[in-house]
């Protein structure tokens, strides 16, 4: 068998492949947990939001509704979507 291809059967596995299969579970860990992270604050963040707006509604009432017709939720209108919403 001069030449011949062997294969070990006794000893330890290949250790490449084990650290292939930790650093891959490692960064899709990470990516679930910023997932994660990033879906919870944007629901609590939303549900604040929408409380705080019926407690404004509640005390200031049109002049409130007024003011949500000008102005965006979470990032500022555009001065062409404010002269669309004001009255005529």
């Amino acid at each position: 068998m001069d030449g011949a291809l062997t294969i070990e059967t006794k000893g330890k596995p290949e250790p490449r492949f084990g650290a292939i299969f930790v650093k891959s579970l490692a960064l899709v860990s990470a990516d679930l947990l910023i997932l994660t992270s990033l879906a919870t604050s944007v629901i609590f963040t939303l549900n604040r939001m929408l409380k705080e707006e019926r407690m404004m509604l509640e005390k200031f009432g049109d002049e409130y509704s007024a003011y949500m017709k000008r102005t965006g939720r979470l990032l500022p209108l555009s001065r062409r979507d404010v002269d669309q919403t004001e009255p005529a």
